[in-house]
């Protein structure tokens, strides 16, 4: 659904079933467990007193269930009722009775907690995502913080280019190494076309291209008469997209008598961001994020860098952005034009590869010990991504030149555009009776290669294999015909195959469960378990984002499902290629490490990262662990108990206060009965 559409409304709820409707019964509840419907019924039941007479609102009301006054949706505030206490001489045993049922009760979950604690594990990483909480003001010493969330983009970083050698940071990252809660996966899943516009914008809104409508890098809008392309800011072409996930965020937590978002988005460079919509009255404020960092194809990561934690160094709470994304697009910039040389030493473009390699990892490290040094890695999740990875292509041996495919007439009377998808074709017709005869055309002209034809293939829309999830016939932004090469071959104009300055280029946008497509997730932070999850799509880091910040299904604007990919531990080992991953990314990537057996290069890296942005020392690391899959799993199952013990006693603590509580009002009420 469009912006131009109506927004979605929040129906309110009553408020003495807030609890109990928006949070047991809600998606989410499959993350609850036994122990937070016990929790629950204590609350419920045990702690539940009258207070018919008072002003008070439930525990734990999300702050997207207050109204546009700050009230709670459905809510009624009533005066602060003045109690009378009447005499009696009538000695009150059921209070008395109940005061030392819940003081038994202290004592005997005090000796448990205190005995857990004691008793509990002395080693080894101890999850502290039970202790993360959306809705909680945090401080780190100094300045009061709402829980923060850095999401970076490392623009077309396959995971396979990790290793200890090139990337020692985000290594220990990957490998579960580094000193605290890590979640990530074999690899990541792109959507079709795996390339950087639709990808980026699928990570944000959680739809597919097809549905989210920045269909590919270049294509042409039927409707407006407008050709869409990398760096096309027309906001009538964005308003027809689905909504981003700074729009969610900031319409979620808004409310009427606000100047400002109470919630702030900041995005540094990020695709499609910086579109201004303040021409156009029907789209709302809150689609435009509150901070925008234009694009800057010369910006170092210095000074990248510091924006990003200077976002972060913002004094005023009310003013800090919550949620920060930034986009590095070195490593891709650099394989378009040379690929991925990873695995050849010799080739000359080998070293300039490794040092742009450990310059994205020395901003990583770096993003990490800034927010480290600044005291607030309690309360800040770092995610890093990738849109997409890299196909190494043989020039001019694995390449077609489209204005060969047909003849020069046909072209000039019966094609309308053909646009260059990184290494397909997607071809509009003047008229659409002319789609089949094109596209017979095509198919005879390719048969007429030979080998080298036989590694491309023509697609009709509604045609695409449906793992690509493309099919849109009603979709006037997706071209009729698309020529589809396999990895490693690619189709371009005379114009375009005139620019190239080397014999290996690289490219993208194939299909998108090919390997050589696989993309990067990495999740670290409070919100985060240690271990690794099932291979997943990134249109489920929408929801990831949504669940961090607690934002309730409704409020989704329009999203009706969540994956919960973060808890769905990978349980089986991997299998894959890992002799043909051997030979494209070399010796000793984590991957194959972690999942193939394969030994650690020990070797040390002759390149160096010129950046040199840990503004630190250099983080310190946990010790090597076991590189097998079967290790590995031990390990997240160790941390996954020591993470249930916290989440035991750190719930069992707030139960205590709240006892305290409970039990103090009933002595005070014990005395003024027996007064």
């Amino acid at each position: 659904m469009s912006d131009i559409d109506s927004l979605v409304s929040v129906n309110g709820v009553n408020d003495e079933r807030v609890l109990e409707e928006d949070y047991l019964n809600d998606e989410r509840r499959v993350t609850i467990g036994r122990w937070g419907r016990l929790k629950y019924w204590i609350r419920r039941n045990l702690l539940s007193r009258d207070r018919s007479g008072e002003s008070w609102q439930g525990y734990g009301i999300p702050l997207y269930e207050l109204n546009g006054e700050g009230q709670e949706v459905g809510g009624t505030v009533e005066p602060v009722a003045t109690f009378v206490y009447r005499h009696s001489n009538k000695i009150p045993w059921r209070l008395i009775a109940r005061f030392m049922g819940l003081s038994g009760f202290f004592v005997i979950t005090a000796f448990l907690i205190f005995g857990a604690i004691e008793s509990g594990p002395g080693k080894g990483p101890v999850s502290t995502s039970s202790f993360f909480d959306p809705y909680v003001r945090y401080s780190n010493g100094t300045l009061d913080f709402f829980p923060l969330t850095v999401m970076v983009s490392l623009d077309g970083f396959h995971p396979s280019l990790i290793s200890k050698k090139y990337t020692p940071f985000l290594y220990q990252l990957y490998t579960l190494e580094y000193d605290g809660n890590v979640t990530s996966t074999p690899f990541m899943i792109p959507c079709f076309p795996s390339q950087t516009f639709p990808n980026h914008w699928s990570l944000v809104t959680g739809k597919y291209p097809r549905d989210h409508s920045i269909v590919s890098n270049v294509f042409w809008d039927a409707d407006l008469k407008e050709e869409f392309y990398p760096g096309q800011l027309d906001p009538l072409i964005w308003a027809n997209t689905s909504r981003p996930i700074w729009q969610v965020l900031q319409t979620a937590f808004n409310h009427k008598s606000a100047k400002e978002f109470p919630f702030k988005v900041a995005t540094h460079m990020w695709p499609g961001s910086e579109v201004n919509f303040t021409g156009l009255p029907q789209i709302p404020a809150e689609r435009m994020p509150y901070y925008i960092d234009a694009f800057d194809v010369n910006e170092k990561l210095e000074k990248k860098l510091d924006k990003v934690l200077g976002y972060v160094d913002i004094d005023s709470i009310e003013k800090r952005p919550q949620l920060i994304l930034s986009y590095l697009p070195q490593v891709d910039a650099f394989g378009h034009k040379h690929g991925y040389p990873i695995n050849d030493p010799e080739n000359e473009k080998f070293g300039k590869f490794t040092q742009v390699l450990g310059d994205v990892d020395s901003f990583v490290e770096g993003l990490f010990e800034g927010l480290r040094e600044r005291n607030v890695m309690n309360f800040t999740n770092i995610v890093i991504v990738s849109d997409h990875g890299m196909s190494n292509i043989e020039f001019p041996k694995h390449v077609l030149i489209w204005e060969e495919l047909l003849d020069k007439k046909l072209i000039k009377d019966h094609i309308e555009h053909a646009y260059g998808e990184g290494p397909m074709m997607a071809i509009t017709t003047k008229d659409s009776g002319d789609v089949n005869e094109i596209y017979q055309e095509l198919k005879k002209s390719l048969a007429n290669q030979g080998e080298l034809g036989s590694n491309f293939k023509v697609y009709l829309n509604g045609n695409f294999p449906e793992h690509f999830k493309f099919n849109d016939l009603t979709n006037r932004r997706i071209a009729p015909i698309w020529i589809i090469p396999e990895p490693g071959y690619a189709v371009m104009s005379q114009k375009f195959a005139k620019k190239q300055r080397s014999n290996l280029i690289g490219n993208h946008g194939y299909d998108n469960h090919e390997t050589d497509m696989r993309s990067l997730f990495i999740g670290a932070g409070p919100f985060f378990e240690n271990g690794y999850v099932e291979p997943f799509e990134n249109v489920e880091i929408f929801d990831m984002l949504c669940d961090i910040f607690g934002v309730a299904m409704g409020d989704r604007l329009g999203d009706q499902q969540d994956s919960f990919f973060y808890k769905k531990m990978l349980q089986q080992p991997l299998v894959d290629d890992f002799e043909s991953l051997r030979g494209k990314y070399g010796n000793g990537t984590a991957y194959n490490v972690i999942w193939g057996g394969e030994e650690e290069d020990t070797s040390t890296s002759t390149s160096t990262s010129t950046s040199a942005l840990s503004s630190t020392s250099t983080s310190s690391t946990s010790s090597v662990g076991s590189t097998s899959a079967s290790s590995t799993s031990t390990t997240s199952a160790a941390s996954t108990t020591a993470g249930w013990l916290d989440d035991l006693l750190h719930d069992a603590k707030e139960l205590l206060d709240d006892l305290v509580d409970e039990i103090q009002e009933i002595a005070e009420d014990i005395q003024h009965e027996i007064k």
